[in-house]
């Protein structure tokens, strides 16, 4: 146990390790999209809510080569395993696990797909609400001038109810 537990510790560091040269090679390349992007469609879509999406994606690819596609594999391989003891024991579970694969597939595809066009809206309220609130919340002066908060909080409570309605209809889904 201590053999595997010191393999853990030394794998988790040489994940790290390759997670900042590969997030870091992986951002300064997706900042590439914002560099060359058009000024009106950065302005459009706000700096921030680009920014935002940009460092999800790289955090997404991470967490997927890192675990997701590992995931895929070592769930293919148990698949295949499976599927070869049963049909040395008994033909008709061996159809019948077979043919839950296609339904299984199928069925998530549907999922993601639906929850592509939620996480897609929420991205955009996400960043339009957050510009909304982080443009109040930097005029540190004027807030300090306001002697009540009133006029500022329902100014924000728009997108904060937005951003968190449009998070739990992702929860939802997902």
């Amino acid at each position: 146990m201590l053999f595997v537990w010191i393999l853990q510790i030394l794998f988790v560091c040489i994940r790290e390790r390759f997670a900042v040269y590969f997030n870091k090679k992986n951002l300064e390349d997706s900042l590439e999209f914002f560099y060359q992007a058009k000024y009106e469609y950065i302005n459009k879509m706000g700096p921030s809510n680009l920014l935002e999406r940009i460092i999800q994606g790289v955090n997404a690819t991470y967490a997927f080569m890192t675990g997701d596609a590992i995931k895929i594999w070592s769930s293919l391989f148990i698949i295949v395993v499976v599927l070869v003891l049963t049909v040395l024991q008994n033909y008709w579970i061996t159809l019948m696990l077979v043919s839950l694969v296609p339904i299984n597939y199928f069925g998530y595809k549907v999922l993601n797909n639906s929850l592509v066009k939620k996480t897609t809206a929420m991205q955009y309220k996400l960043g339009t609400g957050f510009q909304r609130i982080l443009s109040v919340m930097t005029q540190t002066d004027y807030l300090k001038q306001l002697g009540d908060h009133q006029e500022v909080r329902k100014f924000i409570q728009d997108p904060i109810i937005s951003i968190y309605k449009t998070m739990a209809d992702v929860n939802i889904v997902a």
